[in-house]
């Protein structure tokens, strides 16, 4: 991989912070607004359309890596496919709203499609182990990639969390493919990873743009197929892959397993997630730095996973223990102010 490649990272910073404010006061003047309601985390109605800032610089990221890189088109392509059709779907989401059924329909379609087109594992690396899972595991890797792209628009509630949690999982992505010479999808992580923190500038508490569906969607599915191809391709870990997003996939499956048994309308907006308690109390920022923190502490041990630097369980358990205690911790503390 030469310097000269690693200059597509910054200048993916710099369009993602101009394309951002540029959405910013197209949302504004469009009045595209995300108006505050009583399950709101905030106060004052914001344009949600930062997330076409987002998928531009993505698509054009993919643009300039299969003109530089002609072996991966095909790779590219599909992904590129990917990034357009979510982006297209929460476009209109966002515009129009749609029905739980038609987006859970189109997010089905595009990522069987996707991963029909890359390959899935037909076994799981489980650290020392591996689970042949047979015909079962195409089902399970849609699942996982649709259940990742929805609850990306689930935990997208407060001002720079969602941001925080791509950079994290997306540069810690990017270590992994460069570490097995997957110079594309390495990038390409890099590439959303400066997405994430050029929309950032104008996503922190208090923001001024929101992510939307067009965004958050994008986001979900994106990792949600890369990290299944890098199980396919190049063996990640998959105990590592849910490591890096546990923030997210504890806090989102959590509270919809405590939703269901309780008969709540999980389809329906809800101030119950465990960030959303400790919002109430701290504050977005505070919270969503904790996020960037625990975020960083679970990929460096999602990456000693990966690596096989010690005894798998041992990371498994350090990372349930510390997902554990931070949801514990949210959940008293938004007891407390309630």
């Amino acid at each position: 991989m030469s310097i000269g490649s690693w200059l597509l990272i910054p200048a993916a910073l710099l369009l993602a912070e101009r394309l951002t404010d540029m959405a910013r006061s197209y949302g504004e003047r469009r009045q595209i607004l995300d108006h505050p309601n009583e399950r709101s985390s905030h106060d004052r109605p914001v344009p949600h359309t930062g997330g076409l800032a987002v998928s531009a610089t993505l698509l054009a990221g993919c643009g300039w890596l299969a003109w530089q890189q002609p072996t991966e088109r095909g790779l590219l392509a599909v992904l590129a496919g990917v990034i357009a059709a979510m982006a297209l779907l929460g476009w209109q989401d966002d515009r129009r709203g749609l029905g739980p059924g038609l987006r859970l329909l189109v997010q089905l379609s595009t990522a069987a499609a996707a991963l029909a087109l890359l390959g899935w594992p037909r076994e799981f690396s489980l650290g020392l182990w591996r689970l042949d899972a047979g015909w079962l595991a195409f089902p399970l890797c849609l699942l996982w990639v649709v259940w990742l792209t929805n609850l990306y628009n689930f935990m997208d509630g407060i001002d720079g969390i969602a941001a925080v949690e791509t950079l994290v999982v997306a540069a810690t992505f990017g270590v992994w493919f460069a570490a097995v010479g997957a110079t594309a999808l390495a990038l390409l992580m890099g590439v959303l990873a400066a997405a994430a923190l050029g929309f950032l500038r104008w996503n922190w508490a208090p923001a001024r743009v929101f992510l939307g569906d067009s965004g958050s969607l994008v986001m979900g599915m994106l990792l949600g197929v890369v990290s299944v191809t890098g199980m396919a391709r190049y063996d990640f870990s998959a105990p590592a892959v849910l490591l890096v997003l546990g923030v997210f996939v504890f806090d989102a499956s959590w509270t919809l397993a405590r939703r269901l048994l309780t008969g709540e309308r999980v389809w329906q907006a809800h101030r119950s997630h465990f960030y959303q308690r400790a919002a109430s109390r701290f504050g977005h920022a505070a919270v969503s730095l904790v996020v960037l923190v625990l975020g960083g502490v679970l990929a460096v041990v999602a990456s000693a996973e990966q690596f096989r630097q010690g005894p798998a369980v041992a990371w498994w358990l350090t990372g349930l223990a510390m997902l554990a205690g931070a949801a514990l911790a949210a959940n008293r503390i938004g007891g407390r102010n309630s």
